[in-house]
């Protein structure tokens, strides 16, 4: 008896597996989805379970999202986010290379903090257009439900940009140097 071969195990990533929930769910509900109602399905499917997670990462979770959502008016009362983020890079112990996000106070932070916080959303915004440009082509071109819209208003034109992004200012720092507040 000859024996058969295996196919080799192809690990997926977890990123993967959320993907192949949603994907499961659409075969049996077609259209578009609540990605609440996925959730909801997979977990009483038994497909996910929630993983254990430190309180301190918890709590630094629901730190980012409260900074992110404090507003202060400035004396000329334009209403703005009060805690606004800069990513350093730094290398760990082992030689990895390190992205830590700290925050600072948008009254009270040095010009270094602020050059890197709007150089860095200035080259999200920036991206987040260009994929914006991408998927409206992809749809315009690909999508028979929508080849007749007529979509200019949402072509952009930055006038700093050049035609390929830029690359993003990171400050880096040694290890024993770093200075998270």
């Amino acid at each position: 008896m000859l024996k058969q071969k295996r196919k080799p195990r192809i690990a997926t990533s977890y990123r993967d597996q959320l993907i192949g929930f949603v994907k499961a769910y659409r075969k049996k509900h077609p259209g578009p989805v609540s990605l609440y109602k996925v959730a909801i399905w997979a977990y009483e499917k038994g497909l996910w379970e929630p993983r254990r997670i430190r309180p301190a990462t918890i709590l630094a979770k629901e730190l980012k999202l409260a900074a992110r959502e404090d507003r202060v008016t400035d004396p000329q009362q334009r209403k703005l986010r009060a805690w606004l983020p800069a990513k350093i890079e730094r290398v760990d112990r082992k030689g990895n290379r390190v992205f830590d996000v700290v925050w600072d106070h948008i009254f009270e932070m040095s010009a270094h903090h602020a050059l890197l916080f709007l150089s860095q959303q200035y080259e999200n915004i920036e991206k987040q257009c260009r994929s914006h440009g991408r998927v409206k082509s992809s749809i315009l071109e690909n999508n028979r439900n929508c080849r007749e819209l007529q979509l200019s208003l949402f072509d952009y034109d930055f006038r700093y940009a050049t035609g390929e992004p830029q690359q993003q200012v990171v400050e880096q720092i040694a290890e024993s140097s770093v200075n998270t507040k």
